[in-house]
Formats: structure tokens, sequence, C-alpha cells
């Protein structure tokens, strides 16, 4: 039975998991809520995201520095912490979190596979970023994924749709909107951005400069 959960983001029962839910509201009721809602109580159901995101970005500032500080390094550090810990929380609720995937990501709807392979996709692009290897293939395929996602997050926005986003599995109701939209490009942005980079420091080094002298751009 489809249930309302916090920030009027509905939870469906097992038997119901595939199913898009949507909560049964007076119309005159979810007009007057919509206008009396603070910003806090709008941003109140994104919390433990935004606080994932803050601690991830805390954990690759410190890793970077441990390491010998670059901004290379600490978008490699969070772009990884980012994808282990995002794709850990979907695996552990993996069938849940598939369904949730089907709701929104344009590809996971046609093709279930991709539903189920993704917080494993998620989890090896994680460990890549750590690694620091195959920058090129990896940047690709983390723009993929999430250009994806961002397509599918504006589409559910538009139509106005109650969906649960998968982003930190089963386990935390965080519903698809304004955060996570935001957080996908923010992504999206700092991939297009280590590209850039490599591939600025791969021509340098190509030119016979040594990047290790230049501030911030050493690896």
């Amino acid at each position: 039975m489809c249930q309302p959960g916090e920030g009027n983001v509905c939870k469906c029962g097992d038997d119901e998991e595939e199913k898009q839910c949507s909560c049964g509201h007076d119309g005159h009721d979810t007009h007057h809520a919509h206008h009396s809602t603070t910003f806090v109580q709008r941003v109140k159901p994104y919390t433990r995201l935004i606080i994932t995101l803050i601690v991830v970005l805390i954990f690759g500032i410190v890793l970077s520095f441990m390491m010998g500080f670059s901004w290379l390094s600490v978008m490699e550090y969070w772009m990884g912490g980012y994808f282990l810990a995002f794709g850990l929380m979907q695996a552990l609720s993996l069938k849940k979190s598939a369904a949730m995937f089907r709701q929104y990501d344009p590809l996971a709807m046609k093709v279930t596979a991709y539903s189920y392979a993704l917080p494993f996709i998620q989890i090896a692009l994680g460990i890549a970023y750590f690694l620091m290897i195959w920058w090129v293939t990896v940047g690709l395929v983390a723009l993929f994924v999430l250009l994806i996602n961002v397509f599918g997050v504006d589409r559910v926005m538009r139509q106005k749709q109650n969906v649960r986003c998968s982003c930190l599995g089963e386990a935390m109701n965080v519903p698809v909107g304004k955060v996570t939209l935001w957080e996908n490009l923010i992504m999206i942005g700092m991939v297009v951005m280590m590209l850039t980079l490599h591939a600025f420091n791969y021509f340098l080094i190509s030119s016979g400069a040594d990047v290790n002298t230049m501030p911030g751009m050493s690896m």
C-alpha cells in the first residue's frame, strides 16, 4: 500500500516497488502547503544527501593533503568517494535500488539489466578514481551515467512526479528534485574539469614541461 513519506514522497510496499507512487491529497490542501512551506522544510528531505556530499568533499581534501595536495587529486578523490559511497549504498538493497532506477533513469527503464548493474558500475568508477587510472575511459563512462540520470531527473521534475531517488539506496528516503538535479550537474562539471586538466597535463608532458612544478597541477 502506498504511504506518504518524508517530504511528501511516497513509499511503496514490496508488491508495488516497481510502480510510481502518488499520494492522494486534496488539491486545495496541497496548494496551500506548497506556499506555506519554508526553505528549511523543502531542503530537509535532502539533508542526508547534502551531508554525504560534504563528508565526501572533506574526505577528498584531507586525502589529497596526505598524498601531496593538488586540485586535480581533490577532484579525483571526491569523485572516487562519491561513486563508492553511492554505489555501495545502492548495492546493499540492490533489488529496490534497481526498481527505483527504473522509475526515472531512461536507460534503466528500457534495459532492466542496466538498473541492476548501475551500483556496480559506480563502485568500479569509484575504485578507478582512487587509483587514478584510465582517466579517459573512466571520465567518459562517468559522463554517460550522469548525463542519462540528469535527463531522467529533469523529466520527473517537469512532469511533477513524486519519485524516490536511488542515490543513497533504499535506506534513505530522498526525493528526486532540484537538489538531486544539481548534484548530478555538479558531478558532470567535475568530470569535465578533470578530463580537461588531464588533457592539459598530457599536453604539457608531451611538450617536455614538468607538471609537478606547477602549483595545484601535480598528481
